[in-house]
């Protein structure tokens, strides 16, 4: 018995298992990123939103509109990685631009010993646990983690999570339209507004959506949730140096508009905006609002 106990232990421990726990559950395709050349069209890369992935110790599932498709017998690996090498030498884009702020990065390995949706190999990049991300024949898919258990079955909404291209699920393809955002925000009270769509929650104000005048889609974002989590973990009520940790990283600082302000922002990711209630945010303050403009680059060739 006791040899039995050290076994399980060791395998707990192992990297094998290890990868296998950080992948299980169901995950959702949110959001995706065109990084380069890629023989699929923007309708199939569209077409992976909302498909589901569920990873289990022995099986992999893909759902989609057409049905299910399954990986009887995966195995699962796991390896660290330096995010700068992985991503500019492998991909030739800078990790911040997919959202990635951490220096070092977990990538999961898996391989079907049958023909299956994965392939034989494919590489799954975990930016958080929430949150992870594949390379689709030069199409990033970027997949949620979906939440499991009673609160699922409840309908308790989930916390959203914010990327260079998208919030939860609004990209810079969505439709400013009551319909398609109270979709996608559920769990939000929606109000048209002149000009803007006000999104509150028990009387609370947490988003300002405005749209494109051009295209009539979503173009910019005003976030005053305290619940959506910004690349590397963050969220309102961080300071200066809670956020920008990480040694080498390059940020830039204005003076906003607003007086006694200013905004923060990664150059090589311009679509995210971090709003301090003061002049001197490497001095003192907190993020208080998060602004994400919609970059249709980064979803369309």
């Amino acid at each position: 018995m006791q040899r039995f106990i050290w076994f399980l232990i060791l395998f707990l421990c192992s990297p094998f298992a290890m990868a296998a726990l950080n992948l299980q559950g169901t995950w959702k395709v949110t959001s995706y990123q065109i990084i380069g050349y890629t023989p699929l069209s923007e309708a199939d890369a569209k077409a992976w939103i909302g498909n589901t992935a569920r990873f289990a110790n022995q099986t992999a599932t893909l759902r989609t509109a057409r049905g299910a498709q399954t990986c009887q017998s995966v195995s699962y690996q796991s390896r660290m990685e330096d995010a700068e090498g992985y991503f500019l030498i492998g991909y030739g884009v800078k990790p911040q631009q997919l959202g990635i702020t951490q220096s070092k990065i977990t990538v999961i390995s898996t391989a079907c010993r049958q023909s299956s949706w994965l392939g034989s190999y494919r590489e799954f990049v975990q930016i958080s646990e929430q949150q992870m991300l594949t390379d689709w024949e030069g199409v990033l898919l970027f997949f949620n983690k979906q939440p499991e258990g009673i609160g699922a079955l409840s309908g308790g909404s989930q916390p959203l999570i914010l990327s260079p291209q998208s919030l939860g699920s609004i990209t810079p393809e969505t439709v400013y339209q009551y319909q398609t955002l109270a979709a996608t925000l559920q769990g939000y009270e929606l109000t048209a507004k002149r000009g803007y769509m006000q999104v509150t929650r028990k009387g609370q104000l947490k988003f300002k959506i405005y749209p494109n005048l051009h295209t009539n889609k979503v173009a910019k974002i005003l976030i005053y949730d305290d619940t959506v989590t910004a690349p590397g973990g963050v969220k309102l009520g961080m300071t200066y140096q809670q956020i920008f940790n990480q040694d080498g990283q390059i940020v830039d600082c204005e003076k906003s508009f607003w007086r006694g302000k200013s905004t923060c922002y990664y150059p090589s990711m311009r679509s995210v905006e971090y709003i301090f209630n003061t002049s001197r945010p490497t001095s003192g303050g907190k993020l208080t609002e998060i602004h994400w403009t919609a970059d249709i680059s980064l979803v369309s060739q």
